[in-house]
């Protein structure tokens, strides 16, 4: 964080060991107001808030008026959680009284846990750190009169603890929420390798994020530089942005592994409603491709004879009969030869108690919501009927199939 040159400027510092060193601290930033975090009594033993106050103290020596230091005192100063938490909130409470002004921590003195404390409370709330280092005679302390206070590089730990947020925005295939979240730690001042990678992962949560939402050629586009990464997912995309696809089941398939991913991001109703869709899409394809029948604008000369009468009153007024999911699979086991015919009488029963359930959901004519219960129970058998009738297809389509989009990157967390 560079300060400006009218900035105001406060300093936290952990208190314990030589003096000279926060002195040093305290001459190089010149902050306009300083928190001493001490170490509180201990049964016989002064804490370090004793080396802040009185004439010799370090508030006198640094010349620091009083009002312009505050001195927080810490019972447990060997427990690093209780440590971390005093400092957290109280970085806090003083952005929120100065939210323009420069936060810098030194954590040279005090003891291990309080200096641990505060390094993590720098990084995770966005100070500046530094520390006070020199000549070292030996691996006890620096020697005197060689100290000198210096900003420690904090790019590339801090990225990588931001970056964990990406990991579980990923894990639930988040993209575009893991795009955000990269954007906003690539404005971090990190090493080169660091910014590598976040460039390449933003690229492609792009790529991912668009195929999440259907857009497969931008998809396409943006995963063409690393398709030798993701060769698979990549020759899945070529067969979806086909004008004319060799298997126009891979679309399907691709639908089904939306549903999961809106499951996994506990989007239940959407999940459902992928789901049925996938459902009427397979009697679609099955009907188009099989039998030449449009479900969209039926010939009622191409459906079986029992049947027309119940479908020409169905004629819109432009003249077309169109039909939806449960009439299109009542129509493929109305043809006789079909391969699925056998399949929809074994699971008549099972698919209309889906229809019910997702009829019922507030996407559909409903107002119910879908619960995690629900979807376990009804969701898992509107997977496992689309599955059954891409396993009884699988002999007629291409050795292809739809693959499901990834929960990590390469080389992200290196």
């Amino acid at each position: 964080m560079a300060g400006g040159r009218n900035e105001m400027k406060i300093l936290f510092l952990t208190v314990g060991g030589s003096p000279e060193p926060l002195l040093t601290a305290m001459q190089a930033v010149r902050p306009d107001h300083t928190f001493f975090f001490c170490s509180e009594d201990q049964g016989r033993t002064k804490g370090s808030y004793t080396q802040v106050e009185g004439e010799n103290g370090l508030a006198a020596n640094a010349g620091l008026a009083p009002g312009k230091y505050e001195l927080i005192r810490i019972r447990e100063f060997d427990d690093l959680q209780c440590c971390y938490k005093e400092m957290v909130e109280r970085i806090c409470q003083t952005r929120t009284r100065y939210p323009e002004a420069q936060f810098i921590a030194d954590y040279t003195g005090g003891t291990k846990s309080m200096t641990a404390a505060l390094a993590m409370a720098a990084l995770d709330e966005g100070c500046e750190l530094r520390l006070v280092t020199g000549t070292r005679t030996d691996l006890t302390k620096v020697l005197p009169g060689t100290q000198f206070a210096r900003a420690v590089a904090v790019g590339d730990l801090r990225a990588r603890r931001a970056l964990q947020s990406v990991v579980e925005l990923l894990n639930r295939f988040d993209y575009a929420g893991a795009q955000r979240a990269l954007n906003q730690i690539a404005t971090i001042p990190v090493s080169n390798d660091i910014l590598r990678r976040i460039q390449k992962a933003i690229a492609l949560c792009r790529a991912f994020d668009a195929w999440d939402r259907f857009d497969h050629s931008t998809a396409q586009n943006l995963l063409a530089p690393y398709r030798t990464e993701f060769v698979d997912h990549y020759l899945v995309l070529e067969e979806l942005v086909a004008q004319t696809p060799r298997d126009p089941y891979l679309r399907i398939e691709d639908l089904l592994l939306n549903a999961q991913r809106r499951a996994a991001q506990e989007r239940f109703d959407d999940a459902i409603a992928r789901i049925y869709r996938a459902l009427e899409w397979l009697a679609q394809t099955r009907l188009s491709s099989e039998h030449k029948i449009e479900t969209g604008n039926i010939n009622i000369q191409m459906v079986p004879e029992s049947l027309r009468e119940g479908y020409a009153r169905k004629t819109a007024s432009d003249g077309r009969i169109q039909i939806g999911l449960q009439e299109s699979w009542t129509l493929l086991a109305a043809l006789k030869d079909d391969l699925l015919r056998q399949w929809f009488d074994s699971n008549r029963s099972t698919l209309k108690n889906f229809l019910s359930v997702r009829n019922g959901s507030i996407l559909a004519h409903g107002s119910r919501p879908i619960s995690r219960d629900i979807y376990d129970r009804e969701g898992s058998t509107g997977l496992r009927l689309c599955q059954d009738v891409l396993q009884l297809l699988a002999s007629g389509r291409g050795q292809r199939r739809a693959k499901q989009l990834p929960q990590s990157l390469p080389g992200l967390n290196e």
